[in-house]
């Protein structure tokens, strides 16, 4: 069991020199003191509420986390900022609609989940929405805001 806790303490000392790093001044920016203190924070719930963690790093646990941390999270996260430089953020951020309902269609897929009429539902609404924010015109505002000088 001590062995399962490696993974654990290996995190906190990495954990400890980025904070070093940041308190030190070696790493400055806007973004690591909020999500080292946002990181401190969630790990201190994690601890209260699920106890010290003795992870099963297993071949298959593994490649489930390599998995989550590079295709779905890097890549796409990788490929929303290239498209950011090419496309308005009006015309991207529709898609983002989608994430939900491929989760859903995976859990159905793969785990043989059965959807219901709410979840049936649901699908139907996102891609309704979706099509009515991409059928618009570029830069045209689906609610016209009218100036309070006007008035």
């Amino acid at each position: 069991r001590a062995v399962l806790l490696i993974p654990t303490w290996l995190l906190l000392v990495v954990w400890t020199f980025a904070a070093g790093l940041a308190v030190l001044g070696f790493v400055t920016n806007d973004i690591i003191g909020p999500a080292l203190l946002g990181g401190l924070v969630l790990a201190g719930v994690a601890l209260l509420v699920e106890g010290f963690p003795a992870i099963a790093w297993t071949p298959r646990f593994v490649g489930v986390l390599a998995f989550l941390g590079l295709v779905a999270t890097a890549a796409t996260t990788l490929a929303w900022f290239v498209e950011t430089r090419r496309s308005p953020l009006s015309a991207l951020t529709p898609w983002m609609f989608l994430v939900p309902v491929f989760g859903l269609l995976i859990g159905i897929a793969v785990l043989g989940e059965r959807p219901d009429a709410w979840m049936v539902t649901g699908i139907v609404l996102v891609l309704l929405s979706m099509r009515v924010a991409l059928d618009r015109p570029p830069h045209q505002p689906l609610v016209r805001l009218i100036p309070l000088e006007s008035r």
